[in-house]
């Protein structure tokens, strides 16, 4: 009877052998989720719901209702807006008014709300903070109603709105009605859809215990050119008049031009 005797090559080979079945197996294994507290589904649904604006502006003059408050100025902003779903959305704001000549004039505005859409309407209640350094801060609600018709008259669509104001630090209420409009003009004329001219028109009513009560209008007329996907440069006239009834009336004509830019 002969005894068989194991080699120690024979013996390495069976081992690596083995390992290289063991590494096999673990290679076929499906990876494991790995549990993160921000993974990259949860990120990319947040980058589809956020959209962000940034903006600066020249303006010549700062009219606000009607009223002029200061000469020419730079007005950066920005603008944050996350769809919930539903119909549901959240805003924020910052807005700046910086005169140029000097610093007698300076607002800061802080705005938040949230917005629920169902068919073509949209109702926006909405905050906003007034921050003076020279003078008294307000705080404003508002509560406004708007009409989107471009799936009714498509490239001729003009929205319609209504908004509310109360100001609890003044005791001031403004009532707003409007129409704004959005022509396609290089879409008409070449084709090609990079070019608009974007109209408004305000009316107003101011209304409070402790002033004299005021009408306003405001028209606008804009024309604004994309110059990529992201930015686009926008240019045009203003127009507003005050009336406090009899012959206290105060008529404003200026211009603007900005830059802004969308994610």
């Amino acid at each position: 009877m002969k005894t068989k005797y194991i080699t120690p090559l024979f013996l390495l080979t069976s081992i690596f052998a083995f390992a290289a079945e063991i590494s096999a197996a673990e290679c076929e294994k499906p990876a494991e989720p790995v549990s993160v507290l921000l993974s990259e589904d949860f990120m990319s649904s947040v980058k589809d719901k956020l959209s962000v604006g940034v903006g600066i502006a020249y303006e010549s003059e700062y009219v606000f209702r009607g009223a002029k408050c200061s000469g020419a100025s730079i007005v950066p902003t920005v603008d944050l807006g996350y769809e919930l779903g539903g119909g549901l959305g959240l805003s924020a704001g910052f807005f700046n008014n910086t005169e140029l000549k000097n610093d007698n004039f300076i607002e800061n505005d802080i705005s938040a709300g949230i917005t629920y859409s169902v068919m073509s309407f949209s109702f926006d209640l909405g905050y906003c903070a007034y921050l003076y350094p020279h003078s008294e801060d307000t705080h404003e609600f508002s509560f406004g109603v708007s009409y989107d018709t471009s799936e009714l008259l498509g490239d001729f669509a003009i929205t319609p709105f209504i908004t509310y104001y109360y100001d609890v630090v003044l005791y001031v209420n403004t009532l707003e009605a409007g129409l704004s409009y959005s022509a396609p003009v290089t879409k008409w004329i070449i084709g090609s859809e990079w070019g608009s001219v974007d109209l408004a028109a305000t009316y107003g009513h101011v209304f409070s215990h402790n002033a004299k009560d005021y009408d306003y209008v405001m028209f606008s007329a804009d024309f604004s050119v994309a110059l990529t996907d992201i930015a686009s440069i926008s240019a045009g006239v203003r127009y507003s008049n005050k009336s406090a009834g009899g012959d206290r009336s105060e008529d404003n004509c200026w211009f603007g031009t900005g830059l802004s830019l969308s994610f």
